[in-house]
């Protein structure tokens, strides 16, 4: 009876090695078991899709050969409290370390050094700085001196804007004028544009009567040159019994009216031509727009709203800068290929 027993319980040890072993083999053909993944917090997902995300953005600026600087204005700026200006390299949107500035707003020098309040404008080389600071009687007062405060100089005028050869031209009752600095004679400014040369651009927009005696006032708002004779003057016409201001964008080679663009919805501003000279984008509304040489409408952008613009040093790219991102669109054909997860209320690219 021992015996069967113990012979039994052999056999049962027998058949379980039996089992194991066939198990051994069977598992030695079979995948791995996968393990469970390692637990990963909901922010380090995030920051490697980001990284992933930005690995991409980089390749993709890097293949359409987009380059430069971009100075993006603070993200709370107007709060009065002094933050670097966001300097992002291209194509790897590596920040560096922006000089202070507490505003929403900026005119940033040629070279990318220094930067002023909105509403100056640089001369080309970056050694004189103008403005149209706080009105005088009918009309403003222009100043205009060295960046670092050395010496300034203030007289009557308003819409200063530079000439690529670096004359800083500005409007004085309702005539582009150019300034002559360190003038002996007293007689510091010239007319270029009088205004009878101003109104011979009328004719390009069939609201304004051609009888001179229905209008009653006209004036410029704004001024571009796109060279040192091409300028592209944004009028404000009064027409008797008529809408408030007729606005009309004028085109002028030297002091003939060459084209014009009529019918503007309200006041454009912001006239920042390319820099070859070709185009000239403006802030129309909401929106940015482009237009040519004779002021046709080469890129009406469905960009809204549009807080702020800036060309590409190479002229090939205008960056639109939206209330969440900053949108690059290629010259070439007006296409939008690049989304930059930017938010700023302005922009400059140098």
């Amino acid at each position: 009876m021992r015996r069967l027993v113990t012979v039994g319980i052999v056999a049962g040890l027998c058949a379980l090695v039996l089992a194991a072993a066939l198990d051994a083999v069977l598992d030695r053909g079979a995948p791995p078991k996968a393990l469970p993944p390692p637990h990963v917090a909901p922010e380090e997902r995030e920051e490697r899709a980001a990284a992933e995300d930005r690995a991409v953005l980089v390749g993709r600026l890097e293949r359409l050969g987009v380059s430069g600087t971009l100075y993006l204005s603070p993200s709370e700026c107007g709060s009065g409290d002094s933050r670097p200006l966001r300097t992002v390299l291209l194509p790897t949107l590596r920040e560096v370390d922006g000089r202070p500035w507490s505003r929403c707003r900026f005119a940033l020098s040629p070279d990318g050094s220094r930067a002023a309040a909105a509403g100056h404008t640089w001369q080309p080389d970056g050694d004189v700085l103008a403005a149209e600071v706080l009105p005088a009687g009918r009309e403003g007062t222009i100043e205009a001196g060295s960046p670092e405060g050395t010496w300034s100089v203030r007289f009557p005028g308003e819409a200063p804007s530079f000439r690529p050869d670096a004359t800083l031209t500005f409007v004085r009752s309702g005539e582009v004028m150019a300034w002559t600095p360190n003038c002996a004679s007293g007689r510091c400014s010239r007319t270029l544009l009088s205004r009878a040369d101003l109104a011979r651009a009328f004719r390009f927009d069939s609201g304004i009567p051609p009888d001179r005696r229905f209008v009653s006032s006209y004036g410029v708002e704004e001024l571009a040159w796109s060279s040192e004779t091409r300028l592209f003057a944004g009028l404000a016409v009064s027409v008797r019994f008529g809408p408030p201001a007729e606005r009309l964008l004028a085109v002028f080679e030297g002091r003939r009216a060459v084209a014009g663009r009529p019918g503007l919805a309200g006041r454009f501003t912001d006239l920042r031509v390319s820099p070859d000279g070709r185009l000239l984008a403006m802030r129309s509304g909401d929106r940015v727009e482009v237009v040519g040489r004779r002021a046709e409408t080469v890129w009406p952008s469905a960009l809204e709203p549009v807080r702020s613009f800036a060309w590409s040093p190479d002229g090939e790219w205008l960056a639109v800068a939206t209330r969440a991102s900053v949108y690059l669109v290629q010259v070439a054909d007006w296409t939008v290929l690049v989304r930059l997860p930017f938010s700023t209320h302005d922009l400059a690219w140098r």
